[in-house]
């Protein structure tokens, strides 16, 4: 996301030269690490960084969030309290393909991006994942899409600004508004130009699209598994990553290896209860 054009550009839009807002930039981290001060700098540029209140959401830390109450699925909404306490909530974001929530973008910055841990895990959870319409490019009957988005309601979520990237990551769509439509709209543009037709072969060789999306292996999961909607029955995939964080998660790294044989992990992973990074393995 080219955060460092398009959040001076969000402000600029919303805000009068004259009038004094506080603004407070609160990173989706979702279940993922605290972005380093370094990464702020690389990810907004100094002006914002020097401007701007910047804060990292802590999925697992209960006096950092609120309740929004239940949902519809039974599961509680726990969000960051900065969104509960806020006169305007608006959200960036790009917008790709993603395999199990159908794309990024839009309400993912709620939920997982803002979100308790129980409710990220509760979303997240093996039920979920194996469901047949919790896949790539696939909004339509989607168990996780539908939750988030029902949690970007909730949460108060008014404006987005969304965009869509060219391998080299410069924005070639963007759609900003009503967090539905626009995210909709957004999603319908990248589908529309980036599928092409699957050629079922023996050999698929891949990648992750290059830093930051191939920073570690949990990543990669990512590039795997498109790639696996190509490969044939018994296939090989070869993917290039530079995995500079190496594995990525401790707790990904763990349940790999405590299985012995890929029925063993199928078999593990498939099953509630629902764990932290269960879903990438």
């Amino acid at each position: 996301m080219p955060s460092n054009l398009t959040i001076p550009a969000m402000i600029k839009s919303f805000c009068f030269p004259d009038t004094n807002y506080d603004i407070t930039i609160l990173i989706a981290t979702g279940l993922h690490r605290p972005m380093t001060k370094e990464e702020m700098q690389e990810q907004f540029g100094d002006d914002v960084c020097r401007k701007y209140k910047i804060v990292n959401h802590i999925a697992s830390d209960a006096a950092s969030l609120a309740s929004f109450g239940r949902m519809s699925t039974g599961s509680e909404l726990f969000l960051n309290k900065l969104v509960a306490e806020s006169d305007l909530v608006i959200s960036e974001g790009f917008i790709e393909s993603h395999f199990f929530a159908g794309f990024s973008g839009g309400r993912k910055s709620i939920l997982p991006g803002v979100a308790g841990e129980s409710t990220i895990l509760a979303n997240h959870k093996p039920e979920h994942i194996s469901d047949c319409n919790a896949r790539q490019a696939n909004l339509a009957g989607n168990p996780v899409h539908e939750e988030c988005a029902e949690a970007a309601r909730l949460s108060g979520l008014a404006f987005i600004l969304n965009v869509a990237l060219d391998k080299n990551k410069r924005i070639i769509g963007a759609f900003a508004g009503d967090p539905v439509k626009a995210h909709l709209a957004g999603c319908r543009f990248v589908e529309e130009i980036m599928s092409v037709d699957a050629v079922p072969t023996d050999i698929v060789i891949t990648s992750n699209n290059g830093y930051p999306l191939d920073r570690n292996l949990y990543q990669v999961v990512k590039g795997i598994d498109t790639a696996a909607g190509v490969a044939k029955e018994n296939g090989v995939i070869i993917v290039a990553a530079r995995c500079v964080d190496h594995v990525g998660h401790e707790n990904f790294k763990n349940l790999l290896l405590s299985c012995e044989t890929a029925e063993e992990l199928c078999e593990k992973m498939s099953v509630s209860p629902s764990d932290i990074d269960k879903w990438q393995v």
